[in-house]
């Protein structure tokens, strides 16, 4: 039986880890109307101390993603 070993980088801010952690998903299907409702969450969450969890593959979590970055 072979052992699987696993190699994991904490170079960064290893306290966020500490902070309360929120996924964040979107369908690249979504309706228009959810890009608003997307956009909204993410203005009010970055101003919490929660971090954000995505793959940031669709358009919704992309732009959840940008403003993530430029208010975060």
């Amino acid at each position: 039986m072979q052992c699987l070993r696993f190699f994991m980088d904490l170079s960064g801010n290893r306290e966020l880890l500490d902070r309360e952690l929120v996924a964040f998903f979107a369908s690249r299907t979504a309706p228009p109307e959810a890009l608003a409702l997307a956009e909204s969450w993410a203005r009010k969450i970055s101003k919490t101390e929660k971090i954000v969890i995505s793959g940031f593959h669709s358009p919704i979590e992309r732009a959840a993603f940008a403003i993530l970055l430029s208010e975060g």
